[in-house]
């Protein structure tokens, strides 16, 4: 969702400007954005907003149709044998989604919290 933002703002998308996003929240992602195609001053707030909005309404769309054989290989078995052995884990992601990805993949009582932004 983040190259499809960054192109519809004409900005070149790079494995590096990818990688640099990982773990940034959506306004901080997009001012990264905007800055690699030195465009940080051609939006105002009003239309920042917007596009980060634009972003993730997106990538809600792309991550709708998640099911649980988009798990990754190995992490249903590794989180099934935590939670056979009695441990309890929580999640914390920096993704205000994170409720609606588990929830997609079937792994929401899976664990005991869920923290987001």
């Amino acid at each position: 969702a983040w190259h499809a933002l960054a192109d519809q703002v004409n900005v070149t998308w790079t494995p590096e400007l990818q990688e640099s996003l990982k773990g940034i929240d959506r306004m901080g992602s997009l001012e990264m954005i905007l800055k690699a195609g030195n465009k940080q001053d051609d939006y105002t707030h009003d239309e920042k907003v917007a596009l980060a909005s634009w972003k993730n309404n997106h990538y809600v769309e792309l991550i709708s149709g998640l099911t649980p054989d988009d798990i990754l290989p190995g992490m249903a078995d590794f989180i099934k044998e935590l939670n056979d052995k009695g441990y309890r884990a929580s999640v914390a992601s920096a993704s205000k989604n994170a409720p609606f990805i588990l929830d997609k993949l079937g792994l929401t009582d899976s664990f005991v919290g869920i923290v987001d932004p």
